[in-house]
């Protein structure tokens, strides 16, 4: 990494590379390489790392958001909330599908104007298995074990 004059670092054409190297890293899954290629950027850069959470593509590694679907598809946003009728199902990116819900089995991106608690995005952090939010806690008042098939995390810790 760059030791030198930091500035440089801020150029578009230099920013450009560096998000394409981060997508290339996940396209590979190189995901620890391209955490440490992170951290080490931030450091040169004397920027602090970005704490957001997001959904990333299982194909194409990019990021899955609702707005940017949206607004390839002249969708507005009303008052905060999605003012939409149609189901997101796939990757804006690739187009190809989205994950589903571990119980109900619906695509996770299927009612983006619903922002209440019970449709958000949940998984374990050992297995990665998810679902919606709701419908996780109902599964786990009564079970211990994650709810896909085959698989023997124990998600209720």
């Amino acid at each position: 990494m760059h030791t030198g004059d930091k500035s440089f670092l801020s150029q578009p054409n230099i920013l450009h590379w560096k998000e394409s190297y981060t997508e290339l890293l996940n396209k590979w899954k190189l995901y620890f390489e391209r955490s440490d290629f992170e951290k080490a950027w931030n450091k040169a850069t004397d920027s602090n790392p970005d704490s957001q959470i997001y959904v990333a593509c299982n194909y194409c590694g990019k990021h899955v958001s609702n707005a940017k679907f949206l607004a390839s598809r002249g969708t507005r946003f009303m008052g905060g909330s999605l003012a939409m009728q149609s189901s997101i199902t796939s990757c804006p990116s690739c187009r190809k599908p989205l994950p589903r819900c571990s119980i109900c089995l619906t695509h996770l991106g299927a009612r983006p104007e619903e922002t209440n608690f019970q449709n958000w995005l949940s998984w374990c952090m050992s297995c990665k298995h998810g679902g919606h939010a709701q419908h996780l806690l109902d599964w786990f008042e009564e079970h211990h074990e994650c709810p896909v098939a085959d698989c023997k995390c124990i998600c209720n810790v």
